[in-house]
């Protein structure tokens, strides 16, 4: 699997997790103070991990913002 943050400011994060499975969901959970504030699959396409054949529909980057917690 490959995880990354790549973007982290006061109220979002942007990141991307590619599962080791070519078909695989990638899923996000975030956790906070021991309590599960989100959780969801990623919605965003890489359409370069389709392109290389590394991820089958490339739905593996996400966005969370402050309208994300529940």
């Amino acid at each position: 699997m490959m995880f990354s943050v790549h973007t982290e400011t006061y109220d979002s994060l942007r990141g991307y997790m590619v599962p080791d499975r070519f078909s695989g969901v990638a899923k996000i959970r975030v956790i906070c103070n021991g309590q599960t504030v989100y959780q969801g699959a990623c919605d965003e396409v890489i359409h370069d991990l389709v392109r290389i054949g590394r991820h089958e529909t490339g739905l593996t980057s996400f966005s969370l913002n402050e309208s994300h917690v529940f």
